[in-house]
């Protein structure tokens, strides 16, 4: 339908409210015929959308003021996920693949402006913005590169991020993001399958380029056609500041990543960990092997010019210069460390001369390898020492302090030899590079005291003292990150250690120490009233063995081992009352809670109670009810802090103030679960009961259920026992449904879906894949759900999100099942009325998909597979079109 009268109005609006045009950029269906029948419009229309210009008059700007977190760049309306559902970062996002192949030479200056654009304000503050005149590229952080004799000596605006967007592993516009990919995808075309020579790819994205994001994608480009990018590299390696960009890149890889997969199935995929030191050793052990000596003597220029750039970078800094991205990582001011930035420079470039490579034979396989000039080994032995040092404490903080949660993974094997290697470390000067060296050590001494409790190791008193001082310098002595909030992701902290360690030297196997009492009493309770989360739910796992000690009466008549653990278990409870609002610092800062605690706890209103400091004292108490000196008080407590905690997470969790919620109170979900192994399952029906009209509170605590049954194999044994009655518990209780549909938070539809148990993946979980196989094997027996689906089935009517826990639930049951009830339940919920799920489900067509290529379908099931998925494709779902065409 355009015309001449609408390319004026579409022109008018760029001009006049260019927010407005996100339609056409982001259309798909105008993106296609626009690049057809006006790629020119469409290019004018996606670059007025993308690219925002100044305006004095909107704030958002920041002109008169910084705006440090403005980008300059219009971002998609569209959304995109981390990890899970679309990407936020895609080469088919946008008008750009689509212009690039409409029109190649104006497209990629297009991106070229709009990259350059988005590097100037990463790099800038708003004072000094000037997008409307000419640009001094030089004054800004930037890398001054010679790339190619067309495009000469250049400033390349940008830092770390800018030069990784091309991969989608750092901050910056998604919009950038998918342009570079959409453009990388295309210079692939262009030379893999077109056959355009590489130098005249190299010159079209630089033509007119001044951002450093294009050249990090040529540097990946190259690096992955190495066998045809000839000398085109050599620029790129020859200036140090790309040795710290690229290698940067390559240890972030992995990390973080909102691009589509697509882009990690391009030509040379493995060469994108190649590191600087990589490229070079295979190009020059290349030119070895074929006899390039040209080749030869040209790759150790390369390596004279890459030192030449470092030494010009240490005389800037001396002269303090701060055009050019940092290329040293400390201050190389110094005259000291100068001379080893120095060195170490010297060291790469000496990686490109043939004679400094040595061959070797390892399995009959011949190993060429770099071999370090003797005299740079000597100026870099000091900094190599430190280096060794802070890899043993990485190595220490992997195996040890990373797993301050999970206690039971510490190593056992290696103790004696790393707490050796620990004690060294932290007697002699800890070094510089690495920050708080005391988390992993302390965490190695937990573990020595761990193990030596549970009888895995036997160490001498010398080791034992030892690892005890340092548990209880940990828990004297925590780092506090200047943030009030007590949710915390710190799990390898000193202190989260600490708490795991001083409870267990309460037991008698540590009585020879001759441990100050009065000390250890104080560093348990500042454990338990610890402001972190994460210190007092380690505390609560660190006192498990406390619990099944025997008694001791010591001097003074109390019991000695179990008397200051029950004094820090209650100090928790001193702080667990918030106080009123405080308008003069804009908070409810915390209020004193006196004893006795029992009879305090039900003064409190629930908007006063401090959920996350009753978590660690209800699992705590209910381990307390079987050790005879604390049995009374005890059973006293329990039961008013059981109502306490479920006050308190029906307020907080239906106000959605519980951050970091299901992190914390995984151990009183555990607890539950045991409580109702043992037929004591009153408090779980209590809070099951009290949440039929808190929708929030009910998908969260279920939630939580599901999440710990999916990650421990032990407790998952009882699932169907526990899940059963809780269902029917819970369904019983919400009756019609009318009090959770009525919630205003519309949380109702999470609520459903989480009645019924599905493996659920926690975030920090690199292994997805195996988690969820682990759980389909063993979880529960679809089948002993027969006698109160039926109510779930009724309440779950119309709700999409009920549709995807049917599916994921489904998975874990048998072929036969799923295509015949599995297929029922979700006929149920879906009622004729499919126009409500199409596109509305996550998991339900990834299902039927699976389910028809198993061959699981025969007879009737086949019809009712083919009614289900006619009807979503009717209603407009892609991915049901797709299972129609592989029938026919």
């Amino acid at each position: 339908d355009l015309d001449e009268s609408a390319e004026v109005w579409l022109r008018r609006v760029a001009t006049e409210r260019p927010s407005s045009l996100y339609p056409v950029p982001e259309s798909i269906g105008v993106v296609v015929s626009l690049s057809h029948v006006k790629p020119d419009l469409l290019l004018e229309l996606s670059e007025a959308y993308y690219i925002e210009k100044p305006d004095p008059d909107d704030h958002r700007f920041g002109w008169g003021h910084s705006a440090l977190h403005d980008d300059g760049i219009r971002d998609f309306r569209h959304g995109g996920s981390f990890g899970f559902g679309p990407p936020q970062a895609a080469w088919y996002y946008g008008p750009f693949y689509r212009l690039l192949s409409a029109s190649p030479g104006k497209a990629v200056a297009f991106i070229n402006r709009l990259l350059d654009q988005a590097a100037l304000f990463r790099v800038t503050e708003a004072s000094e913005r000037h997008v409307d005149s000419p640009i001094d590229w030089s004054t800004h952080q930037c890398v001054t590169l010679t790339l190619t004799e067309r495009s000469g000596s250049r400033h390349y605006v940008g830092d770390g991020h800018v030069w990784s967007w091309y991969r989608g592993t750092s901050v910056g516009p998604y919009a950038c993001m998918s342009a570079l990919l959409a453009l990388e995808k295309y210079i692939d075309a262009l030379h893999e399958e077109v056959g355009i020579p590489i130098p005249t790819i190299v010159d079209l994205l630089l033509t007119d380029c001044n951002n450093l994001a294009v050249p990090g994608l040529l540097a990946g480009f190259l690096t992955r056609h190495l066998d045809d990018a000839g000398e085109l590299l050599d620029p790129f390696l020859a200036e140090v500041a790309v040795w710290h960009l690229e290698t940067g890149r390559v240890t972030t890889e992995g990390s973080f990543r909102v691009r589509d997969s697509d882009a990690d199935s391009r030509t040379g995929q493995d060469r994108r960990r190649y590191s600087p030191h990589d490229t070079v050793g295979w190009m020059v052990v290349n030119a070895r092997v074929h006899g390039d000596n040209a080749r030869l003597e040209a790759l150790e220029t390369v390596g004279q010019e890459l030192l030449a750039s470092a030494r010009r970078a240490v005389e800037e800094r001396v002269q303090g210069s701060t055009g050019d991205v940092d290329a040293p990582e400390h201050d190389v001011g110094e005259a000291e460390d100068a001379d080893q930035y120095l060195a170490l420079v010297g060291s790469w470039a000496a990686e490109f001369t043939a004679a400094n490579y040595g061959a070797s034979t390892v399995d009959d396989h011949v190993v060429i390898q770099f071999e370090r000039p003797h005299a740079i080994e000597q100026i870099l032995a000091p900094r190599n020492e430190e280096l060794a040092a802070v890899a043993e404490l990485y190595r220490l903080q992997a195996d040890y302090a990373l797993k301050n949660e999970t206690p039971h993974k510490w190593p056992v094997a290696p103790l004696a030899e790393d707490i050796a290697t620990a004690r060294r470390l932290i007697e002699t000067n800890p070094p510089a590079g690495f920050a708080w060296p005391e988390n992993p050590v302390v965490a190695v001494a937990a573990a020595a005291i761990r193990s030596h409790t549970t009888g895995e190791v036997d160490l001498d008193l010398d080791d034992l003292a030892w690892a005890a001082e340092l548990v209880l310098q940990g828990a004297e002595n925590p780092h506090v990150d200047g943030f009030s909030s007590s949710s915390s992701l710190f799990s390898m902290g000193a202190d989260r250690a600490a708490a795991i360690g001083v409870p267990l030297l309460l037991l008698d196997k540590f009585d020879d120490l001759g441990l100050d009492q009065q000390r250890l009493r104080a560093a348990l309770t500042a454990l338990g009233s610890s402001l972190y989360d994460e210190v007092r739910t380690a505390f609560a796992a660190g006192c498990e063995p406390l619990w099944d000690a025997g008694c001791e009466l010591g001097v003074d008549g109390q019991c000695r081992r179990h008397a200051s653990a029950w004094h820090a278990v209650e100090s928790s409870l001193g702080a667990a009352r918030l106080g009123s609002w405080d308008f003069e610092t804009q908070s409810r800062a915390p209020a004193h809670l006196e004893g006795p605690y029992a009879q305090g706890l039900e003064a409190v209103p629930a908007d006063e109670l401090l959920l996350n400091r009753l978590r660690m004292p209800v699992v705590c108490t209910n381990a307390a009810r079987s050790v005879p000196c604390l049995a009374h008080a005890a059973e006293e407590l329990a039961g008013p802090l059981w109502k306490a905690h479920l006050r308190s997470l029906d307020h907080w969790w239906r106000e959605g103030y519980d951050h970091l919620s299901e992190r914390h109170q995984a151990p009183v979900t555990k607890l539950f679960i045991d409580l109702a192994a043992n037929g004591q399952r009153d408090v779980l029906d209590n809070h099951l009961r009290a949440f039929a009209s808190n929708p929030q509170a009910l998908h969260m605590f279920m939630h939580s259920f599901a999440t710990v049954f999916s990650y421990d194999e032990e407790r998952r044994r009882s699932l169907t026992d526990f899940w059963v009655p809780a269902l029917s518990t819970a369904l019983d209780a919400i009756g019609d449904g009318t009090a959770l549909f009525d919630d205003s938070a519309s949380w109702s539809d999470y609520a459903i879906a989480a009645l019924l148990p599905t493996p659920q993946i926690k975030s920090e979980d690199f292994d997805p894949d195996a988690t969820l196989n682990r759980c389909r094997e063993t979880w529960a027996d679809p089948d002993s759900f027969r006698d109160v689906i039926d109510g779930w089935l009724t309440l779950a009517k119309g709700e999409p999100k009920a549709a995807d826990a049917v599916a994921q639930f489904a998975r874990t049951a048998s072929l036969e099942w799923q295509s015949s009830t599995g297929l029922d339940w979700l006929e149920a919920i879906i009622d004729g009325t499919f126009g409500s799920f199409s596109s509305r489900c996550w998991f339900v067509t990834n299902w039927l998909g699976e389910l028809r290529a198993s061959g699981g379908l025969t007879g009737p099931e086949i019809a009712r597979y083919r009614r289900i998925v006619d009807g979503l494709a009717a209603g407009g779902d892609s991915t049901a079109v797709g299972l129609q065409q592989l029938e026919e």
